[in-house]
Formats: C-alpha cells, sequence, structure tokens
C-alpha cells in the first residue's frame, strides 16, 4: 500500500494523471481484497473458537449425564436392598408372631390334655372294678371333651392369627408407606441435585459464550471501521508479486487478549473433561 502511494504522488507531481489513477484504482482493489480476507480469516476463527466451547461443553455434559446415570443407578439399587430387607424383616416378625400364638396354645392343649389323661384313667379304674356303665360315661365323656378342646382351640389359633395378621398388615402398611414417601423425597432432592449442577452449567458455558460473543461483535465493528494491513493479508490474496510492500508492526489487541483469557477456560475444561 506505501509503495502504491508513493507512486501515485509520484504520477501525480510528474502530471501521469492516468497512471496516478490506475495506482489509486489499484489500492481500492487491493483494499477490498484485503478486507474481504481479514473478514473471511476472522469469521473462520469465530466459527473454530464457536465449535471449541460447543464441544467442551458437550464433552462436559457427556461426563455430567454418566456421572449422574451411575448415581442414580447406584441409589435405585440401594433402594432395591433396602426394600427386600423392610419386606424379609416383617416376614420374619410375622412368622415370630404365628410361632408364638401355636406355643402358647400348645401350652394350653397339654394342661387340656392332663385333664383328658385323669379322665382315661378313670375310665380304666372304673373297667377294673367292673363298673362298666360308668366307664362308658366317662369314655364318652373324655372323647367329647377332647373333640371340643381340639375345635376350640382351633378356632382360637385361627382367631388369634388373623388377628395377628391384620395388625402385622395395617403395621406393615404404614412401614411401606412410609418408605415409599421417605425414597420419593431422597428422589426429589437427588433430581433438586441434578438440576442445580446442570444450572450451573448451563450458565457457566452461556457466560462463556456471551463473553467471546462480546470479543467477537468487538472485532467484526472494527474490521468494519478499521483494517490493518501487513504483508500476510496481501500474500493471502496471492496478487502480492513483490517483496516491497511494507511490514506494519502490531502492538498488543486488547480483544486478543480477552479472547486468550476466554479460550483459556475452554482448554482448561478440556484439559479436566480429560
Amino acid at each position: 500500500m506505501k509503495v502504491l502511494t508513493d507512486y501515485e504522488n509520484e504520477c501525480a507531481s510528474d502530471g501521469r494523471y492516468i497512471e496516478a489513477e490506475m495506482a489509486k484504482h489499484k489500492k481500492e482493489e487491493l483494499k477490498k481484497i484485503a478486507i474481504k480476507v481479514k473478514k473471511e480469516r476472522t469469521q473462520n476463527a469465530h466459527l473454530k473458537e464457536k465449535v471449541e466451547i460447543e464441544e467442551a461443553y458437550l464433552t462436559e455434559f457427556n461426563d455430567f449425564q454418566t456421572k449422574w446415570n451411575k448415581k442414580l443407578e447406584k441409589f435405585e439399587k440401594k433402594v432395591e436392598e433396602s426394600r427386600k430387607e423392610m419386606l424379609e424383616h416383617q416376614k420374619t416378625q410375622l412368622d415370630e408372631g404365628v410361632a408364638q400364638i401355636e406355643e402358647k396354645y400348645a401350652i394350653k392343649a397339654k394342661e387340656s390334655n392332663n385333664v383328658i389323661l385323669n379322665m382315661q384313667k378313670i375310665e380304666k379304674t372304673l373297667a377294673k372294678q367292673k363298673n362298666y356303665i360308668e366307664a362308658q360315661k366317662t369314655k364318652e365323656s373324655w372323647q367329647k371333651e377332647k373333640e371340643s378342646l381340639a375345635t376350640k382351640q382351633k378356632l382360637a389359633i385361627e382367631s388369634k392369627k388373623n388377628e395377628i395378621l391384620s395388625e402385622y398388615e395395617i403395621k406393615n402398611k404404614r412401614e411401606i408407606d412410609e418408605f415409599i414417601e421417605r425414597i420419593n423425597d431422597m428422589r426429589i432432592n437427588l433430581e433438586n441435585e441434578r438440576q442445580r449442577e446442570l444450572d450451573a452449567l448451563l450458565l457457566k458455558y452461556d457466560k462463556i459464550k456471551t463473553q467471546l460473543k462480546t470479543v467477537q461483535d468487538s472485532e467484526a465493528k472494527r474490521i468494519e471501521s478499521r483494517v490493518t494491513y501487513d504483508t500476510r493479508d496481501l500474500n493471502e490474496t496471492h496478487l502480492n508479486t513483490t517483496e516491497s510492500f511494507v511490514k506494519i508492526e502490531k502492538t498488543e489487541d486488547p480483544l486478543d487478549t480477552k479472547r486468550k483469557l476466554i479460550m483459556k477456560k475452554i482448554n482448561r475444561l478440556n484439559g479436566h473433561n480429560a
């Protein structure tokens, strides 16, 4: 650009206005090409940065999903183990309750059997004394007593068992309802915790994307308003056939500094996820 400017000024001074016009036209042409190249390169760089952010987010989101799937799977496995333990405990309690009833009535049956045994002894004594009528009456009496006691005992046991079953059914249902309520509360707490982490993850990436967009928008506006030309810009147009272009030294760009800080965040995230 400096060479063309010097050449334009030289031609204008010498009165070679056509050549000066051609130099001016060439400068305008090169400006448009340089702007186009700068825009395309910037757009590609912006796209690459956006892709890097999306890839980092996708990686971290997948890690987040994997972590929570394992956590929820472990929780449900523990719930199932606790449920089985509770049902086994309830069954053990019921079996013990029924066994206590049977033991209690077995003792009563033994006491009743002692009465029958005494009546049987009386029967034998009466028979030995040849008091057969009384012996027969005694025999019939203890047989009826035995049948009656057996029936009463059976009914009493069944009644008591039903009573115990009803009590345990109410008690066990209450325990199961409390268990379900407690598990549901834990599930809700886990889901709330998961949602908080997910919201934090989304917020983090939204913040990073917003910061990057601000930098990219500022850079795009700067390109529209002021383009920095250097040898590399013009080389990329494949129109530069001379080494006489003057390379402009660049100073540190605040936008580049901001971008570097943002991309460092992304690289740290990628490194952490790896």
